[in-house]
């Protein structure tokens, strides 16, 4: 018995045993899940795993992967393993491929980039003001699914990006998704690069910069989320990465101009995806507060205020006004309620009709509200904003009407780039990602094969697992496990 545990120690303590591992499950996933063979057609998991024993199988690769990934980092935040910084890169770049050439099972928002990429490209329309279904000749629009009827919910930094994939492969609907998803896999790769620079200046701590930098890059439902699913979120994520890095230089050097660059840069993030606006309030705040004349305080508002106008109205240019896009985003958050704690308050509730859905309107805004008012209040008093900004999307996951499974990756590299992160909140937010891909099993699987498609029952199991489970088994494996 010691001889196979002294043997099993040696097994584990081998980087090639878990790498090897990760590359085992991405290549199970994709010869099961190939884009090449289905990417004319939109289907979801339950297609490729198509029985709940099947559901298990697609769990335990998933559960596979993490594991992997998770004792690779481990072994390099002990020390055990010291890969350099190429190599962190070089091994990102045969996993993001493979996941990659994975079908986007988990959404099929990536056809609608290539539909409104389109739209402007080929048809020299607006997709602000044009929804897919205005050019019925297009062959994507069979794919469009419910957004057919939809003008685009992004920001104009995202649209006028949009055509290059299809200017680049204009007869080829394949090579149109790959583009994408390389643009998408480009951001991601970025961030990392941005946290390998933030994390080599500490000289306290170096290990940290290989550790956190592969946490990221070889991260599988980071993967999952950019590379597979091909979702702008990595683009957004980069510029917020990049606008912080940018404001800490100008701190530092106490540099009010620098700092007004940095807000501006940040700004590129809600004009990809509205959501990058939430946590700007916060390094905003931050910047303020780190310089103690109000003439630099106000030449950062005078200053960051025009720019973020001026670049406003640049990148509208091309489509027209604003207006019709604060009013899109308007309908599609108030439209419909999905897998969050709200929803299935409101399900639990519903036999009774107590609560309108206009009040659980206003319990939703208000809490969100509230929530940033909070975390607004706690950066005043010196919590440092990358914690904050965690914490406010965080709330607003609680608080908000729909949730999708890659909005698991927004308060990931906050965690990453902030040094004050504890080890709970650390493992929770891999947990987080793992949940919320795992929880495809349970809202789609068993909702469909156990759960005779009772949405309730499915909510009362997917819902706490998602968003319970990770804060939690964080705190106990930080109190209890990494003692050990």
């Amino acid at each position: 018995m010691k001889r196979f545990i002294s043997v099993w120690q040696i097994i584990i303590g081998q980087p090639a045993v878990w790498l090897s591992g990760s590359f085992i499950a991405f290549l199970l996933l994709v010869l099961r899940m190939p884009l090449l063979s289905y990417y004319n057609q939109t289907v979801d998991a339950r297609r490729f795993f198509p029985s709940l024993n099947q559901g298990l199988r697609f769990v335990l690769l998933l559960s596979a992967l993490f594991v992997c990934y998770w004792m690779i980092i481990r072994l390099i935040n002990q020390g055990a393993w010291q890969p350099s910084i190429r190599a962190v890169f070089f091994v990102s770049i045969p996993l993001s491929l493979m996941a990659l050439l994975l079908y986007p099972f988990n959404a099929n928002d990536i056809y609608r980039y290539v539909i409104r990429g389109r739209i402007t490209a080929v048809y020299g329309g607006n997709p602000f003001l044009e929804p897919p279904s205005a050019f019925p000749a297009e062959r994507f629009n069979t794919l469009a699914g419910e957004w057919v009827d939809y003008t685009s919910p992004y920001g104009p930094l995202w649209e006028a990006v949009a055509p290059l994939p299809v200017l680049l492969t204009p007869d080829s609907p394949l090579g149109q998704l790959i583009g994408f998803k390389v643009l998408t896999v480009a951001a991601h790769l970025l961030v990392g690069l941005l946290l390998y620079t933030t994390w080599q200046k500490d000289l306290v701590d170096p290990q940290q910069a290989l550790t956190r930098t592969a946490a990221w890059l070889w991260n599988p439902g980071l993967l999952l989320i950019f590379a597979a699913d091909g979702h702008n979120d990595s683009l957004m994520i980069l510029f917020l990465a990049a606008g912080w890095i940018v404001l800490q230089r100008g701190v530092v050097a106490q540099r009010w101009s620098i700092a007004a660059a940095a807000i501006i840069l940040m700004w590129l993030s809600p004009m990809v995806k509205a959501i990058g606006l939430l946590p700007m309030p916060l390094f905003a705040l931050y910047a303020l507060k780190q310089f103690s004349d109000w003439s630099s305080r106000l030449k950062i508002i005078l200053v960051s205020s025009l720019g973020i106008i001026a670049l406003t109205f640049l990148l509208f240019l091309p489509f027209g006004s604003p207006l019709d896009l604060i009013a899109r985003l308007v309908e599609e958050a108030s439209a419909g309620a999905s897998f969050t704690p709200v929803t299935l308050a409101m399900l639990l509730q519903a036999e009774h009709g107590s609560i309108t859905f206009l009040l659980w309107e206003r319990i939703s805004l208000s809490g969100t509200l509230l929530g940033g008012v909070w975390v607004m209040w706690r950066v005043y008093r010196g919590r440092y904003p990358l914690q904050a900004a965690a914490d406010f999307f965080l709330i607003y996951l609680l608080f908000a009407y729909n949730f999708r499974l890659w909005y698991t990756a927004w308060p990931f590299v906050f965690l990453l780039l902030d040094r004050q992160t504890t080890s709970a909140r650390l493992f929770a937010g891999h947990l987080f990602l793992f949940a919320g891909q795992a929880s495809v099993f349970i809202f789609s699987h068993l909702w469909y094969y156990s759960y005779d498609q009772e949405t309730l029952a499915s909510y009362q199991v997917g819902i706490p697992f998602v968003f319970i489970l990770p804060p939690l088994v964080g705190w106990v494996w930080s109190r209890i496990i990494a003692n050990y």
